[in-house]
C-alpha cells in the first residue's frame, strides 16, 4: 500500500497540499492557481484604475515567477484570503497532508499564517466556504 495520495496536478484545477515544510499541488478543487493577474477591457467592474493596478502586480510577479529549484509562483486560496507561495507541481503528495479541507487550526499552522484567527462564532461562513471548494461534509 502506497503512502502517496496523488502526484502532480493536471492541467485542470489544482489543490494545494502542505507537508514537510513545503507546498505541492495535486488535481483538485481549484484552491491553487497560477500567480497571474489578468487585464480586461475597461468596464464597470474592471476600471482603468484596476487595469493599471493589475499590470503593476503582474510586472512584480513576473520577476518572481519561478524559484531557483523549479517551483512555480502560486496563489493559495484559504478561508481568510489568498497566500502567494512557491508551489511544486511535480511532487508526490503523501497521505495526511494539510489542505483546503483541513481544520482552520491545521491550515493556519501549516501555512504559517500570521494575524489570522478562525472565527469560531461564524461556523456557517466556514462551512459555506468549504462547500464551495468541493469539501464533502462528514455529517
Amino acid at each position: 500500500m502506497s503512502n502517496v495520495i496523488a502526484s502532480a496536478c493536471s492541467e485542470e484545477a489544482c489543490a494545494w497540499n502542505a507537508f514537510s515544510k513545503t507546498v505541492g499541488c495535486s488535481s483538485g478543487d481549484g484552491s491553487c492557481s497560477e500567480a497571474a493577474f489578468l487585464r480586461a477591457e475597461v468596464s464597470e467592474f474592471h476600471t482603468a484604475e484596476l487595469s493599471e493596478v493589475s499590470a503593476k502586480i503582474e510586472e512584480i510577479l513576473s520577476e518572481y515567477s519561478l524559484a531557483k529549484d523549479g517551483r512555480k509562483l502560486g496563489l493559495l486560496t484559504t478561508p481568510w484570503g489568498v497566500l502567494l507561495a512557491y508551489v511544486d507541481h511535480n511532487v508526490e503528495i503523501p497521505e495526511g497532508t494539510v489542505n483546503n479541507h483541513s481544520s482552520p487550526k491545521a491550515i493556519i499552522e501549516a501555512l504559517k499564517l500570521i494575524d489570522v484567527k478562525p472565527d469560531e462564532s461564524d461556523e456557517t461562513k466556514f462551512k459555506l466556504y468549504r462547500k464551495s471548494h468541493g469539501h464533502k461534509s462528514k455529517s
